[in-house]
């Protein structure tokens, strides 16, 4: 039997290029066999250049998809002309489609990495389909495995979770923890019930400075005040300084899962305040992270336990011993390797 080869599909998002933050950044741990790079395709789904524009139409029509997906030429070169390939899809709700079986010798194989949680595919019944077909599935939460494992019918499920940049994301002890909160982030988050707390914690207590990270549109979800501070686009560093200077991170989500921004701020030794009705808490124990539903009361009085001005290392260790880069590739791998 030929040696199996691992080959990755992924591109980086637009917010994620140029930063430590993205699943893309697995590719440069993980030893692939070979790397198909599907950038062009995301920025076309994206464009909105009238000849794009009639492009996505004419897709939608006939094909039910936004854009042609050249780089699947790729696979199929691959697939037809030798075998026992793994093709590891790391954005599987936005770049897997189906190739007809009888274009490809049948030893290949099909892995994704999925990102969304099982209600999107219920939205998605073509995903659905998908689901059934692959070799294996990769999950970055755990609470939906048996979920996602009714729908493909066999124990090819897995949860790996994601990763982050532990080299640059480490408690940097010349910075000095201020009495300040911080809110990262965009994807899932409820602005409207943030803007609720931050208001009663101003109120209450007013030597507290508010931090938000987030797009224009979800700042004008937040009530003007002297002791907001509001960024956007701003770099890696500054992000890397704020989450050392803040004594807690507090995140306001529409669905707790997978999180950048929970184990950015964690690897610094930041203090963690989640709100969720829908808490998947697959990543921190409890006793490195408060998590609650959404109600005021219950948040306020746990950003007030957390409003710590110390690093909290024994947070910043776990993270960095179980969240690295390095230690995610090699479950990854480990699952390609064995399917």
């Amino acid at each position: 039997m030929s040696e199996r080869k691992i080959i990755y599909l992924g591109f980086a998002f637009s917010h994620h290029r140029n930063t430590h933050a993205g699943y893309d950044k697995i590719s440069d741990f993980l030893a692939y066999n070979k790397k198909i790079n599907c950038q062009q395709y995301i920025e076309n789904c994206a464009s909105k250049k009238l000849f794009r524009r009639i492009i996505h139409k004419l897709c939608n029509v006939l094909f039910h998809i936004p854009d042609i997906p050249f780089y699947l030429l790729k696979v199929i070169q691959i697939g037809c002309i030798s075998k026992n390939n793994v093709f590891h899809f790391i954005y599987g709700e936005n770049i897997f489609f189906r190739l007809p079986k009888w274009l490809l010798r049948k030893e290949n194989k099909y892995v994704c990495t999925f990102h969304q949680p099982f209600e999107w595919f219920e939205h998605n019944p073509r995903f659905l389909n998908y689901l059934k077909e692959l070799d294996a599935v990769i999950l970055v939460g755990k609470s939906e495995l048996e979920k996602f494992e009714c729908v493909t019918g066999r124990k090819n499920v897995f949860f790996i979770p994601h990763g982050i940049c532990t080299d640059f994301y480490r408690p940097e002890e010349s910075i000095h923890k201020e009495h300040m909160l911080l809110t990262v982030g965009n994807w899932l988050r409820d602005y409207d019930f943030a803007d609720r707390v931050y208001q009663r914690l101003l109120i209450e207590d007013p030597s507290l400075v508010i931090n938000v990270v987030a797009s224009e549109k979800n700042q004008q979800k937040i009530k003007k005040h002297s002791r907001i501070l509001f960024h956007n686009g701003i770099s890696d560093e500054r992000l890397k300084k704020l989450y050392c200077q803040c004594s807690v991170l507090f995140l306001p989500l529409i669905r707790y899962t997978a999180n950048n921004a929970v184990l950015e701020a964690g690897a610094t030794g930041c203090n963690l305040v989640v709100a969720s009705n829908y808490p998947d808490n697959s990543y921190i124990p409890e006793e490195y992270i408060s998590v609650t539903e959404m109600d005021i009361d219950k948040t306020i009085l746990a950003i007030k336990a957390a409003l710590r001005p110390k690093y909290n290392y024994g947070l910043s260790a776990y993270v960095q011993k179980y969240f690295s880069w390095t230690e995610i590739a090699k479950q990854t791998s480990d699952v390609l390797k064995k399917i």
